[in-house]
């Protein structure tokens, strides 16, 4: 409404809430979120390391095409977010089909609790109920 600018943090790929009261976003060393009022100090929900040998930040692929970067997605309800994560411990050197170097893990934005949702996949997205006019 102001049209007033604040940077809230150093990253990509911004994703927020469906109340708009929650900024995800993928930070140089993990998954970051904020309330979104100013002056808020952005808090590392999920940390990362990087699947580049020079510490690259995790959103910065050294070779593309070949890595793809934590991006969040939130649940309807706003209590979770999905994202999935390289894992060189995954990496099949026959393999063609590239889920196969990703897990895909969600996280309660409350409790930091993580789990685990499984391992072949990339690029998860919340199916957001439609609403009524």
């Amino acid at each position: 409404a102001t049209g007033e600018e604040n940077l809230v943090g150093v990253g990509n790929f911004p994703v927020w809430s469906r109340d708009g009261e929650w900024l995800a976003y993928t930070g140089p060393d993990g998954i970051y979120i904020l309330p979104g009022t100013p002056n808020t100090e952005p808090r590392r929900l999920v940390p990362l390391e990087s699947s580049n040998p020079d510490d690259l930040p995790v959103y910065q692929a050294q070779n593309p095409g070949q890595y793809y970067p934590p991006i969040a997605s939130w649940s309807p309800d706003g209590q979770w977010l999905v994202y999935h994560v390289f894992s060189s411990n995954l990496v099949d050197a026959d393999a063609e089909d590239m889920t196969k170097y990703y897990s895909i893990f969600k996280v309660n934005v409350s409790t930091g609790e993580t789990i685990k949702l499984l391992d072949g996949g990339f690029s998860p997205s919340w199916r957001w109920p439609v609403q009524e006019p």
